[in-house]
């Protein structure tokens, strides 16, 4: 993709596009296939986008500040991380120098955090864990969260990817909402 976006819009592209073409396609043609009769806003309730109770808020919190801390010391006992010194990798990637340019933080933010926090949770515990929970809740957590840890492409952050994707499968359950596991 890379290769093929860059003379048209830069590498910047590219994560996005991937998102889409990987993912998002995919998961609509999947949705379209599942249910055809009924409506995209019904097919979309049908995988958990609902609303999140305030009774979670502290358990939300609580949850990110545990699942960025035991993520982060997954990644350093089995060599996700390289080297912290190093500093941030997507910053330090996209920084300009001589003829370059320089990629705003908000770009960042979103094709690193939002698209990817949307169409993965879409994708892996909306319209996977939905559908196999008709099965088994156990089977739905496993399937789900293995296919979203190794959509890391990492064998070093393997074990956080999926330690965290069950912690998400955990959080689905726990409110019933896909939208916390965005968050």
């Amino acid at each position: 993709i890379d290769r093929f976006i860059y003379p048209f819009g830069k590498d910047l592209l590219s994560p996005i596009i991937a998102q889409l073409v990987a993912m998002l396609i995919p998961a609509y043609l999947c949705m379209l296939i599942i249910c055809p009769e009924k409506k995209l806003s019904a097919q979309f309730k049908g995988v958990g986008i609902a609303k999140i109770g305030y009774e979670y808020v502290f358990f939300l919190i609580f949850t990110s500040l545990f699942l960025v801390s035991t993520a982060l010391l997954l990644n350093i006992i089995f060599g996700g991380v390289y080297a912290s010194s190093e500093g941030f990798t997507l910053l330090g990637a996209f920084t300009a120098g001589e003829n370059e340019y320089t990629v705003n933080i908000l770009y960042l933010i979103t094709v690193y955090a939002l698209i990817p926090a949307v169409v993965e949770e879409l994708v892996f515990r909306g319209i996977v864990y939905s559908e196999l929970c008709k099965i088994s809740e156990g089977l739905a957590c496993c399937v789900s969260s293995l296919l979203s840890a190794l959509f890391a492409f990492t064998l070093g952050g393997l074990p956080a990817a999926l330690f965290c994707a069950l912690a998400y499968c955990f959080v689905r359950s726990t409110t019933g909402s896909l939208l916390s596991c965005m968050i």
